[in-house]
C-alpha cells in the first residue's frame, strides 16, 4: 500500500490518466482506506475543473493591482496587527469578493492566492 506522501506525488498523474494499470490500482487501494487523500483528490479535481472553465485571455490591470496590494502591505506592516485587522477586515472582505468575481485566468487566481497570503501573513 502507498504512503500518503507517495499518493500525493502520484496524484497529478492519476488525475491526468497517466499511470500504469498497476499504479492506478495502488492509488485506488490507498484511497479506499485514507479519507485525507480522498479529500485531497476531490480538491485537486475541483481545482482542475475550475481552471478548465476559466477563459484564457488575460485581463488588463492585473500588474497594477499586484503593485497596489504590495504597497498596501508595506503601509500596514508598520502598524499593530490588531489595528490593521480592525481597520482593513471589512475592506478586505469587499475586495476579496470583487476579486473573486473578476478572476478570469489561472494567473489571476494565482495572484489572488499570493495577495491573500501577503495580506494575512501578519495574523
Amino acid at each position: 500500500m502507498l504512503t500518503c506522501k507517495e499518493q500525493v506525488a502520484r496524484s497529478s498523474d492519476y488525475l491526468d490518466g497517466q499511470l500504469t494499470f498497476r499504479e492506478r490500482l495502488l492509488v485506488r487501494h490507498h484511497l479506499m482506506f485514507c479519507p485525507n487523500c480522498r479529500r485531497f483528490i476531490r480538491q485537486m479535481r475541483l481545482m482542475q475543473a475550475t481552471l478548465k472553465r476559466m477563459p484564457q485571455e488575460p485581463v488588463e490591470g492585473v500588474d497594477a493591482l499586484a503593485e497596489q496590494l504590495a504597497a498596501e502591505r508595506l503601509k500596514t506592516s508598520c502598524r499593530s496587527e490588531l489595528a490593521v485587522a480592525r481597520e482593513l477586515a471589512p475592506a478586505r472582505l469587499r475586495s476579496s469578493r470583487r476579486l473573486l468575481g473578476a478572476l478570469r485566468t489561472p494567473a489571476q487566481a494565482s495572484l489572488l492566492a499570493t495577495a491573500s497570503s501577503l495580506l494575512h501573513a501578519k495574523r
